[in-house]
């Protein structure tokens, strides 16, 4: 799932314009959607894959996921 991330398609034309770091950031919701869709919810485990795989701190990737109620860290139901 995360392996197949292309953060350049991903990114589009604005990523034309952005460094690698902001790339990365630019698809991070992104990501968390994908995530989020196939699985249900967003797992610790691919969370800390994800933070390592995209070199942002896993705090900031909960910090952002936290701010969107769409994101759910437990499954449902």
């Amino acid at each position: 799932m995360i392996e197949n991330l292309n953060i350049e398609s991903t990114a589009g034309n604005i990523g034309e314009i952005l460094s690698e770091e902001e790339k990365k950031r630019a698809v991070l919701i992104h990501v968390l959607q994908q995530i989020q869709e196939e699985v249900g919810y967003l797992p610790e485990d691919i969370l800390k894959h994800l933070s390592k795989y995209l070199s942002i701190p896993l705090s900031e990737i909960y910090s952002i996921a936290s701010f969107y109620k769409m994101f759910y860290f437990k499954p449902k139901g």
